[in-house]
């Protein structure tokens, strides 16, 4: 007999054979629509979206967190899920917590304590959280969180679908913090305590009692110090000394200068020390009028570290600055202005522009025995050469300022000053290290300068179109006040279109300038910056009448300490040399005196210099140059009437003499 079921039991037998299936099929059967969620990661919206602070009541800064996720606007939501890791944050916002690593609810922040923001999250569809299993990464900003607690989820038991998990809450935030140092005071300025400042937010945060906290600028602030009064030490210029503040040195507000008071004709200040030397000679260098040249040419100092020089050319008692005409009478006034605090002009000063004596104008108003700073020259005429006459460059006035240490050979390319605007300094170039006696021993062609070493160096003037040097061989140059020959064009150049010259110069320190040598010239003190001097007016030929107001030029700037060197060496030798004999003046003079000082010894080899004539010098100069004392010039010359720096002479005459 043939069984029976109703409809009842067969639907039954059929959900129950289907049951059994799925319950064999492997959880992979499923891949392909259920993904589990192993990540998550969020975002915040501000970098103190997750930030509490120390002493905080939990339940106000719970409350505002809440009410910003409230909003519908997703970006101001101070928390977000990152899209792709298939969950989001359950924004039922009630459900949000703040909770202590053991879970219990905490009534304040303390910062002795670690705190967790504590909310439910959901999967999206096709994705599941796997009961019991821990997430592999949690992340915030992109950065991977360090609290074990923080992956260990728990089901949320309503729906069994999401699960509660924890961030961490910090007492810092989320700042991309930039350090700015303390800033000390001073006399006038107010400092600035050290703070951090997000360059996200741009907040400013100063960290109190291992607590970063928003403060404002003027929180920060450290009053100025304000002047204190020196009470042992005057400030000073050229003309008086004051109150100066111990701190910046600068004159005391409200404080009176009194006038320097010197005993007896001396230099020294009795008040306060202040001493100046005087300025013997003062040799100005300038290009003469001739047809076609510009009137515009600088004046050089031969001793660019002691004084500058500038010129003003007049014509029919009018200002020129244009083109010179050949046959028409031009007027000259030179003034000069001492660059050191240290020196000045007096009345035995001697002034020479182009080798010629030239007086000083009177002061009116001013005393007539010195000591002055700024002295204004007798006015000097001159008849313009012709256009054939001016297109010869017969005089080379060149200042080359000495290295600076830290410096490289191409950022001293184009230092060289010059008074002639007919030819151009094209480059120095070709630098090496050389020793004392000019050998080489080193290029620097990358390198940096370094303090106290010599260099060589070589100089090369173009003429420009119209214009061209004397057709000789050798032609002097008087360069940093030093007569030197021109050297051979190595390229083959034509020798009227080209000059070539090689000097040497010893770096200095950062910041300075100047030539070198082993004697150290004295240091004045720092004092406040001064205006330049005016001189008054007074009387003169051509429009001599004006007075030009001198300023520190760049080609005086760029030297200083070469002649500092040069001018201090020569008052140290002439006080070492025996009484009545006088300081050397050229080459031969030089080569005499130290021959004579040990002793007058014979030369090793005989005299070969075909410019020397007289025997006792050829022996002299040949013996010096033996001794490395003195170095020999170009094609077998020694050149007896060329000048010598007085810093070498004096390091030379100290070996032979002790």
């Amino acid at each position: 007999m043939k069984q029976r079921f109703s409809k009842r039991t067969r639907l039954v037998s059929a959900l129950l054979t289907l049951a059994m299936v799925f319950t064999f099929l492997p959880f992979s059967a499923f891949a392909a629509s259920i993904e589990s969620i192993e990540k998550i990661a969020f975002t915040t919206n501000g970098c103190d979206a997750l930030q509490i602070e120390d002493g905080a009541q939990v339940n106000v800064w719970l409350e505002s967190f809440k009410d910003k996720m409230r909003k519908t606007d997703i970006s101001q939501h101070p928390l977000v899920a990152v899209e792709g890791y298939g969950f989001s944050i359950n924004m039922y916002v009630n459900t949000l917590g703040v909770v202590k690593e053991d879970g219990t609810i905490p009534g304040t922040f303390s910062k002795e304590t670690r705190y967790f923001l504590e909310l439910l999250i959901l999967p999206k569809d096709g994705y599941v959280f796997v009961p019991g299993k821990k997430f592999t990464s949690v992340t915030v900003n992109g950065k991977e969180v360090d609290y074990p607690s923080c992956y260990k989820p728990k089901p949320e038991s309503t729906t069994g679908e999401g699960v509660w998990t924890r961030l961490p809450l910090s007492f810092k935030g989320d700042h991309k913090l930039k350090d700015h140092p303390k800033k000390l005071p001073n006399c006038t300025t107010p400092g600035t305590e050290s703070y951090s400042e997000c360059t996200k937010c741009e907040k400013l945060f100063k960290e109190i009692d291992g607590i970063e906290k928003v403060v404002n600028l003027a929180d920060l602030s450290i009053p100025a110090l304000g002047h204190e009064e020196d009470e042992v030490n005057w400030g000073w210029d050229r003309t008086s000394h004051y109150s100066q503040c111990k701190r910046c040195h600068i004159q005391m507000p409200g404080s009176v200068p009194k006038p320097h008071f010197y005993k007896n004709g001396g230099h020294t200040c009795i008040t306060c020390g202040y001493t100046w030397q005087e300025i013997e000679k003062a040799k100005i260098f300038v290009t003469e009028p001739a047809a076609g040249v510009s009137a515009d040419s600088p004046a050089i100092s031969y001793s660019p570290e002691l004084y500058s020089a500038t010129c003003q050319w007049f014509h029919n008692g009018h200002d020129f600055t244009g083109i010179f005409e050949e046959g028409k009478t031009y007027t000259l006034q030179v003034t000069v202005k001492s660059i050191s605090m240290s020196y000045k002009f007096v009345k035995g000063t001697e002034y020479t522009v182009n080798g010629a004596s030239v007086n000083r104008m009177p002061m009116y108003g001013v005393s007539n025995e010195g000591p002055w700073d700024s002295v204004t020259l007798s006015s000097i005429s001159f008849v313009a050469k012709s256009e054939a006459e001016s297109t010869e460059i017969s005089n080379i006035y060149l200042t080359i300022p000495a290295p600076e240490a830290g410096k490289t050979a191409a950022e001293w390319e184009d230092k060289a000053q010059k008074t002639d605007s007919r030819y151009t300094v094209k480059r120095l170039y070709g630098w090496c290290e050389v020793d004392d006696a000019g050998n080489e021993l080193g290029e620097l062609s990358t390198g940096k300068f370094v303090e106290g070493k010599r260099y060589r160096v070589y100089v090369q003037l173009n003429a420009k179109t119209g214009y061209e040097f004397p057709d000789i061989a050798n032609q002097i140059a008087v360069i940093n006040g030093e007569e030197i020959a021109a050297v051979e064009n190595p390229y083959g150049q034509n020798n009227t279109t080209r000059r070539n010259y090689i000097v040497y110069l010893t770096a200095v320190s950062g910041g300075s300038t100047g030539g070198g040598g082993t004697v150290t010239p004295p240091e004045p003190p720092v004092t406040p910056s001064e205006p330049p001097v005016t001189p008054p007016s007074g009387g003169g030929d051509g429009g001599g009448a004006v007075v030009i107001v001198a300023a520190v030029g760049a080609v005086a700037a760029g030297v200083v300490g070469y002649g500092v060197y040069n001018y201090v060496s020569g008052q140290k030798l002439q006080a070492l040399l025996p009484e009545g004999v006088a300081a050397p003046e050229n080459r031969a003079q030089t080569a005499l005196l130290l021959w004579n000082t040990a002793g007058r010894p014979e030369p090793a080899e005989a005299p070969a210099f075909a410019d020397v004539a007289d025997l006792d010098t050829a022996k002299a100069a040949q013996w010096c140059v033996e001794q490395g004392l003195m170095k020999r010039r170009l094609n077998g010359k020694f050149a007896p009437g060329s000048s010598i720096p007085a810093y070498q002479v004096l390091n030379a005459y100290r070996k032979l003499a002790g």
